[in-house]
């Protein structure tokens, strides 16, 4: 009828070892290859995108264009997640 299970303290606890240290430095390896992927996007849009996309026009319209593209991306990213939680 009604069975009442015991199982031992912490059988439902991962296995392995936590490291926080390990984990800490992994967090900081993403966020240096995130600001040097924002740093090289930065430095292209503003020397190159803007010859190779806008060819013809206002050459300062054409760099601001193409630095609003990250800048979108961030607004879009950062409601995205404020919906989530």
């Amino acid at each position: 009828m009604d069975e009442v299970v015991i199982e031992p303290k912490g059988s439902h606890e991962p296995e392995g070892v936590r490291t926080p240290k390990k984990a800490a430095i992994a967090a900081w390896i993403g966020s240096v290859l995130e600001y040097y992927d924002f740093f090289i996007y930065g430095t292209a849009a503003a020397l190159v995108f803007p010859s190779i996309f806008f060819p013809q026009g206002n050459q300062t319209v054409a760099t601001i264009a193409s630095l609003s593209a990250p800048s979108s991306w961030a607004i879009s990213a950062t409601s995205s997640v404020a919906s989530v939680s």
